[in-house]
Parts: C-alpha cells; sequence; structure tokens
C-alpha cells in the first residue's frame, strides 16, 4: 500500500502555513461589516528605506509663494576711474578757472637812488640844497649829497612811482599845465596828481631808464646844448633810442 506524502514536513510547510494564516485572517475580516481588511505588505529592504526617508531641507519659501531658481552671483566689477585730460584740455563738464592775471615785476625796488644821464654821466640836483617849493631841478657833477638823492616809491604795479627829494621832502614834478615838450621839471608839494607820477620804463638790451610822466608820451629829458652844471632838465617827445633820455638810478645806501 503507498504511503500519501507527508505535506508537514516537505519543505512546503512554512508556506502552507503563511497561506492557512491568510486565509483565517481573511475570513475573520469577511465577517466583520464595516470592517477594513489588512493586508500584510512585504518588507522594504533597509538601504531603500533609509534612501527613502531621508530628510529633505526645509525650503525657506513660504506657503502660497511660488519658487523660483536662485540666479548665480555675479560679481560686481567697479568702474575704473576715468585716466586725466590731456595737458592743455578741459575734461568735459568742467568749467575752466578763470587765468591768473599775469603778475608784472616793477621794473625797480621802492628805495633811494641816484639819478645819472647816460648821455653826460650827470646827476640831477636840487640846486644849494633847497628846500623851497617851485625850485627847478637841474644837472651838477655826482656828489652823493641828499641834493641828488631821490626816493622811488610804486604807487601802481604797472611801474608808476612817485618821486621825493630826502633832503626837502618834496616832490618831483612837471610845472605848469598841460604838460607838453619844453615844460621844466620842478619839486613841490605832493599832490598825488598825475604831473607829480612818473613811469619808470627800462630801455631794451641795456641798463638805462627813461623817466615818464604817467599817461603822456613825454619824458625827461637834458634839452642843453652843453653838458655842464646848473643845465636845466625838461620835457621832450619821448624817444626810446635818444641818449639824451636815457638814465642810470644807482641804489644809495
Amino acid at each position: 500500500m503507498t504511503t500519501p506524502p507527508n505535506f508537514l514536513k516537505s519543505p512546503f510547510k512554512g508556506l502552507l502555513h503563511a497561506i492557512v494564516i491568510s486565509l483565517i485572517h481573511l475570513s475573520i475580516a469577511a465577517c466583520q461589516p464595516d470592517g477594513d481588511i489588512e493586508i500584510p505588505t512585504a518588507s522594504v529592504p533597509l538601504a531603500n528605506a533609509e534612501q527613502n526617508n531621508q530628510v529633505q531641507p526645509e525650503s525657506s519659501v513660504g506657503l502660497g509663494e511660488e519658487t523660483t531658481a536662485s540666479e548665480p552671483s555675479i560679481p560686481i566689477v567697479e568702474d575704473e576711474p576715468a585716466p586725466p585730460p590731456p595737458v592743455g584740455v578741459v575734461a568735459s563738464g568742467v568749467t575752466p578757472s578763470p587765468a591768473a592775471a599775469p603778475v608784472s615785476t616793477p621794473p625797480i625796488i621802492d628805495g633811494t637812488y641816484e639819478i645819472k644821464s647816460a648821455s653826460n654821466a650827470m646827476c640831477l640836483d636840487i640846486p644849494n640844497s633847497d628846500r623851497n617849493a617851485g625850485t627847478n631841478v637841474l644837472l651838477y657833477d655826482c656828489n652823493r649829497t641828499t641834493a641828488q638823492s631821490f626816493e622811488f616809491k610804486i604807487v601802481e604795479a604797472s611801474g608808476i612811482y612817485k618821486l621825493t627829494n630826502t633832503n626837502s621832502g618834496l616832490a618831483l614834478g612837471v610845472r605848469g599845465e598841460p604838460m607838453a615838450a619844453g615844460s621844466r621839471i620842478e619839486q613841490n608839494v605832493e599832490t598825488g596828481e598825475f604831473n607829480q607820477l612818473f613811469l619808470i620804463v627800462p630801455v631794451p638790451n641795456s641798463q638805462f631808464f627813461m623817466l615818464k610822466p604817467k599817461g603822456e608820451d613825454l619824458a625827461i629829458d637834458i634839452i642843453a646844448s652843453t653838458s655842464g652844471n646848473w643845465d636845466p632838465i625838461a620835457l621832450d617827445r619821448a624817444e626810446e633810442g635818444k641818449i639824451n633820455q636815457h638814465f642810470i638810478l644807482t641804489r644809495l645806501p
């Protein structure tokens, strides 16, 4: 007599056991009107579970806000300063400063001077050291006395001076109005008028100067035909090349 196989001892024992248990659970669930059927689920491998359960980083976007891709940061490059304009060129939009007025250099500095004629080497002199107003200025041999000593003081930067005899304290000036060729030079009380103001003009390419009344085309001139003591001086038409109108100004201590 053939013996039937013993399934309870076969390799399928475990599988059959699981099927039976599942059928029992299904039967019990079918008997419950509102019961939910609980179906066993297969276990998920640990590696996959950990991968699926990784904590995602929290988003900084609030509820209801649209998410946008972050833009890549662009480095800020500061503008390099523009190079300075070439010399003599004014940059655009810049108002040039007004050019400074040229500074004129006085022909001589203030001080006490001897006035010597370049034509005869004689000096302007107050005769006998006279201190009276109205005394004519004459020529005399240079002797370095106060009668031949005159203070030059600049009153205008253009080269206008007043001349004062250091002995009498009176100002040199042109006698009479209007000034003209032949007008004499005298000492008188200072008034500040044009006839007592002189333009000191350097003669080019020389050490000489011309003495011209302010605002006039005239100059102090040696008018005598001979050169001797007490020769008069007067005005004449200014001529740069005329030696009789050239003088050497020597500063005195």
